[in-house]
This record gives C-alpha cells, sequence and structure tokens, in this order.
C-alpha cells in the first residue's frame, strides 16, 4: 500500500516537474528581454494546487485500503473458524446418526441429538455463506474509484460482518 501511494506522490511531482520545465521555457531570458507570459504565474498554481488534491486523494485512498485489509484479515479469520465448527458438527451428527442405527433403545435420544447437531451445523454454513458474502463486498469495493461507493460497500459488509459474529457468539460449540 505504500508503494502505491509512493508511486502516486511520484508520479504527480513528476508531472508538476514537467509543467514547471514546460512553463520555464516558454519565459524569456533577460538577454532576450521579453515579459513573461501572460497566465504563466497562474499555470503553475494552477498545476501545484492539482498536485495538493492527488495528494489528499491518495492518503484518503491508503485510509481505506487499510481499513479494508483489516475487515478482510477479520472476514478471513472468522470465515476459518466458522467453517471448522461446521465440520466438527457435521462430524458429530454423523456419529450420534451411527449410534442410532446400532443400539435401538438409545436411537430416539441420538437421532434428536443428531437432527439438533445438523441444525447447529447449518447455522453454521448459512453465517460461513453471510462471512463469504463480506468478502465478496469487500472485494468488490476495491474496484471502484468513488470513495463513496466503497465506503457504502464496506458499510454494507460491516454490518453482515457485525450479524455473523454476534451468530457466531451465540451458537453452541464443541
Amino acid at each position: 500500500m505504500a508503494e502505491a501511494t509512493t508511486r502516486i506522490v511520484g508520479k504527480h511531482v513528476n508531472l508538476i516537474q514537467s509543467r514547471i520545465e514546460d512553463l520555464t521555457a516558454k519565459v524569456p531570458t533577460k538577454r532576450g528581454g521579453g515579459r513573461v507570459p501572460e497566465g504563466t504565474n497562474i499555470e503553475v498554481a494552477q498545476t501545484l494546487t492539482e498536485f495538493e488534491t492527488g495528494a489528499k486523494k491518495a492518503a484518503r485512498h491508503h485510509r481505506v485500503e487499510i481499513l479494508e485489509a483489516i475487515v478482510l484479515a477479520l472476514v478471513a479469520l472468522a470465515t476459518a473458524w466458522s467453517g471448522l465448527q461446521s465440520a466438527r458438527w457435521d462430524g458429530h451428527q454423523a456419529v450420534l446418526s451411527g449410534t442410532s442405527v446400532k443400539l435401538r433403545v438409545e436411537a430416539v435420544g441420538a437421532f434428536t441429538e443428531g437432527t439438533e447437531a445438523r441444525t447447529v451445523a447449518e447455522r453454521y454454513v448459512r453465517v460461513t455463506v453471510f462471512l463469504a458474502t463480506v468478502l465478496f463486498l469487500i472485494a468488490l469495493s476495491q474496484r471502484f474509484y468513488s470513495s463513496k461507493v466503497r465506503v457504502g460497500l464496506l458499510a454494507v459488509a460491516a454490518l453482515l460482518l457485525t450479524a455473523s459474529l454476534v451468530s457466531l457468539a451465540t451458537y453452541p460449540r464443541l
């Protein structure tokens, strides 16, 4: 991220230097005895203003990228944990369902537990899908140049992430 900002700033500096050289080339030397072309100061000021505006945009862009990276890291961790819990619950359900077939006396209790385990596993899968949606929204937001669109998508992703994390916190664990 820092490299991208350095590259953008370097590009602006090169453009400003080039523009100043162009404007300076138009100015006659003292020997030639002419006047400075009208509008030269205005053009220099405008070039410097454009550079300052570009630097501010680059800094804001850099902050948004850092925020996106943090959210992506949190989502990746939550997705991995949700997937682990889902796999554990699936295994638990399979063991309990197998026990119900072997032991008719305990079949009703084990089957009920297996069904409950399956329901919990489905909840974890649903959360995993929501977390994948958060990943998608973050990746999609990076494709837009408009900060408003990016922040909007980031806000929706943050809401989905919050709801998913709250659900994960309330679900039973093995």
